[in-house]
């Protein structure tokens, strides 16, 4: 999993000077912070229950969670496997054991598979909600399974929401007991360079999270307003726009699909801001994403880097050339 992070970071930066339609970003097009305002109204952030801590982007922010567990006694973390490979290569960082789950197509696999992993031992267990790269939310009858299951097992959950802004219920997992929330507005605001993020714990993990702010030495406390108050101007100018682009190029996906019928989505178009592509099963997507990128200068990125099938391809909704970029594909498809 970690050398496949490698691979996809590699083949991102080697795209850049080519790259003219950018369909292999996840998030919105870059935004500058803006400035802080004295008239700017108070401050809020979604989803926090306690205070949040701002960390060094939600990466950062699952990196503080999963030490403060492994501080509390943790052994072992459940994570999904296909998934980008935050949580296998933290887990690996701080000295927890990974333990894979698969997450399988059909309802309830998820859920089948954590309570094998709490059989099996799991301290905690980790989620990406909605899910990278597969667009998958879990709905509301499996949130509450798993939330009952790990509280009725003494077991921590810890929750990637990068995405809950593109999400059907934003506001999900707030206030459990024995959740951490991982977010930040790099996705939805454009902010990844930033390195924003922040994470929501209940009081009970506070005293080990403490310990592992001193061991990482995270934002100074002073820093915090300041932070979230350019947040919230920057989300009131532009967080709206960003959704409604997101929505346009679904839409645009949905009719695209509907004429290119050699090319399936490998999930049902969602709200989210990037889908995962079936190609016609005798392509390689690690060869045509690379010659899409040299010849036209379109960026994908193959499925193969987040454990996905070697015929499929994961694209991002938020380029305003997202039209141009789908042409691309299908052009080079045919060929």
């Amino acid at each position: 999993m970690i050398q496949a992070l490698n691979d996809y970071l590699t083949f991102v930066r080697a795209g850049l000077p080519y790259t003219q339609f950018d369909l292999a970003r996840s998030g919105v097009p870059p935004t500058p912070l803006p400035e802080p305002s004295q008239s700017s109204g108070p401050a809020g952030l979604p989803e926090a229950f306690g205070e949040p801590i701002f960390t060094r982007g939600a990466s950062g922010a699952v990196f503080l969670a999963l030490l403060a567990t492994r501080i509390a006694g943790a052994r072992i973390v459940a994570s999904e496997y296909p998934s980008y490979p935050i949580f296998s290569a933290v887990a690996e960082s701080v000295g927890l054991q990974d333990y894979e789950i698969r997450r399988d197509p059909g309802p309830n696999s998820v859920v089948g598979a954590i309570c094998q992993a709490i059989t099996d031992g799991a301290d905690v267990v980790a989620l990406q909600d909605p899910h990278n790269p597969t667009g998958h939310e879990l709905s509301d009858s499996e949130r509450t399974e798993i939330l009952e299951t790990c509280r009725h097992a003494g077991v921590w959950v810890l929750v990637d929401r990068v995405f809950a802004d593109f999400a059907h219920s934003p506001e999900a997992y707030a206030s459990e007991p024995n959740v951490m929330v991982a977010r930040s507005y790099s996705k939805s605001l454009g902010i990844g360079t930033e390195r924003i993020g922040w994470l929501s714990a209940p009081a009970q993990m506070q005293p080990f999270l403490t310990q592992a702010q001193d061991v990482l030495q995270g934002q100074p406390k002073k820093m915090e307003p300041l932070i979230r108050q350019r947040l919230t101007s920057l989300a009131a100018r532009h967080l709206e726009s960003n959704l409604a682009l997101v929505q346009r190029n679904n839409t645009t996906l949905r009719q695209w699909l509907s004429v290119h019928t050699e090319v399936t989505s490998a999930v049902e178009p969602s709200t989210l801001p990037f889908a995962t592509l079936q190609l016609p099963s005798t392509i390689d997507s690690n060869q045509f994403s690379r010659e899409l990128l040299r010849r036209t200068g379109t960026a994908t990125v193959p499925g193969a880097y987040f454990g996905l099938n070697r015929d499929q391809i994961r694209i991002g909704l938020t380029s305003p050339d997202f039209s141009q970029g789908l042409q691309h594909i299908s052009d080079f498809i045919k060929k």
